[in-house]
């Protein structure tokens, strides 16, 4: 089986994420691809809790979770990275209408 062999468990979108980054700029590119990520990550979990949270409490969880967040991935370069903000954002989504039907 030629797949497992060669990629190990990572799926093959992560490798052409990365060769992406790399044409861009071998030493910095992968991580020029990140940025975005990890701000819409951080954009949608201020919205997240935002919604349920005053402003001064939003942004010292936002504090604490990026510290938690440069904690975990420090070296980059990880799956999470790439996946975290779609998953921040469905549960933006399912919070923000979880909030309007309450309203009903």
């Amino acid at each position: 089986m030629p797949y497992s062999g060669a990629f190990e468990n990572k799926g093959p979108l992560l490798f052409v994420i990365n060769a992406l980054g790399y044409l861009i700029y071998p030493r910095y590119g992968i991580m020029f691809l990140q940025i975005p990520f990890m701000y819409f990550f951080m954009l949608f979990m201020w919205r997240a809790v935002e919604l349920y949270w005053s402003r001064r409490a939003t942004f010292i969880i936002w504090l604490f979770m990026i510290i938690l967040y440069s904690s975990n991935f420090f070296e980059g370069n990880r799956t999470e990275e790439y996946s975290m903000p779609f998953l921040l954002a469905a549960t933006y989504f399912f919070l923000r209408w979880l909030k309007e039907e309450k309203n009903f």
